[in-house]
């Protein structure tokens, strides 16, 4: 359980990681849609096998503690939380950037150096796994789930969440 308690907001991964990744869930999606015999058996197989990849490549990323961190690395972990616990609202890069008195191609090259991602593409991604999430856990409608996931053009939003999760919303 070490890896799992450590605190790392980010796990990156390689090309081929992701799409290992990717493999898995998408098997679980069509076992979960499908339900053949033994489905259930499988689905917690998969779990497994997520969880111990996501383990193993806990343990051979070095996380630093946050006094050996760079500032710049506090700084984007920083702007990860603030997206995190702001989704909802317009995240736009230079408003990002004055907020926390970076500029905004220097901000845009080291989140992408540290955390993996686009800086767009981790708000995208932030707010198309709570919409998942709202769409699973509540009676929400889509148009609603949209606007509080910060999306302003419902169409913008089925295209996003069909790009990130391969389904429609």
């Amino acid at each position: 359980m070490l890896p799992f308690t450590r605190s790392c907001p980010l796990l990156r991964l390689n090309l081929q990681e992701r799409m290992q990744i990717e493999t898995l869930l998408n098997s679980v999606i069509s076992e979960m849609r499908d339900q053949p015999t033994g489905y259930s058996l499988r689905i917690r197989n998969l779990a497994i096998e997520l969880l111990l990849f996501t383990a193993r490549r806990m343990l051979n990323h070095q996380i630093l503690p946050s006094e050996e961190r760079s500032p710049i690395e506090t700084k984007v972990t920083e702007v990860v939380r603030y997206i995190n616990a702001h989704f909802g609202e317009p995240l736009p890069l230079d408003m990002i950037s004055n907020h926390f008195y970076i500029s905004k191609s220097y901000l845009s090259r080291v989140f992408k150096e540290i955390t993996g991602f686009g800086y767009s593409e981790y708000v995208s991604i932030t707010r198309i796994r709570e919409a998942e999430r709202l769409l699973r856990d509540t009676n929400w409608s889509i148009m609603q789930i949209s606007e509080h996931c910060g999306f302003d053009n419902f169409s913008h939003f089925g295209k996003m969440f069909k790009k990130l999760t391969g389904l429609s919303p």
